[in-house]
């Protein structure tokens, strides 16, 4: 059972996503996260979300499933543009009025992460859950109260939820490569659109 969720005032910015000024930013609370990543981040998805009118995504639409805040993504082929889909990745039988949009796959994991909600990848066949940021809340929070200054952490305490951050993440890029295996995909670098063969 799946509903749709709306999430006022949640603002990230950059060309569709970027959150390098938050303090809490996957890509800034682990320093290892472009490594572990690497050229996986660069492929695009989309899902559904809201733009500001300057091309900012104000929040992705998110959806309460059986096992929790969800947001599903899909993969966009390198032969195919978004304009040509009408539809998007979302639960069967569930409608939203957002528009799709554009992310990298770096981009949301760490949207993700700051939502503390279920990285779902949906193919012609099927769900997939690729990552669950929820299960992380204790090392996120951890986290987050060490960079803040709330609470002392020692460095070993601090290290040990970087770790399971660290291979929590590695296990998302293992579920998404094993998904996406032997497939072409449109990436972003900066200079243009590339292809990226995995």
């Amino acid at each position: 059972m799946c509903e749709p969720i709306s999430f006022q005032g949640s603002m990230y910015s950059s060309d569709s996503f970027s959150a390098p000024q938050l303090d809490m930013d996957l890509s800034t609370a682990i320093n290892s996260f472009d490594r572990i990543v690497g050229s996986l981040g660069e492929v695009k998805l989309y899902t559904h979300g809201s733009v500001d009118a300057e091309g900012y995504l104000i929040a992705p639409a998110f959806w309460m499933t059986d096992k929790g805040l969800a947001i599903y993504f899909a993969i966009l082929p390198p032969s195919e543009d978004l304009h040509e889909y009408h539809d998007g990745p979302k639960p069967e039988d569930y409608d939203t009025e957002d528009k799709l949009i554009t992310v990298t796959f770096a981009e949301a994991i760490r949207i993700c992460w700051l939502d503390q909600c279920l990285f779902i990848l949906q193919s012609r066949r099927d769900s997939t859950i690729i990552w669950d940021a929820q299960r992380l809340w204790q090392h996120f929070e951890a986290i987050m109260q060490m960079r803040r200054g709330w609470a002392p952490i020692h460095a070993n305490e601090l290290r040990l939820h970087q770790n399971a951050v660290e291979l929590s993440l590695v296990n998302a890029c293992i579920a998404f490569r094993r998904l996406a295996t032997g497939k072409d995909f449109k990436t972003s670098n900066g200079s243009g659109t590339e292809l990226l063969r995995i």
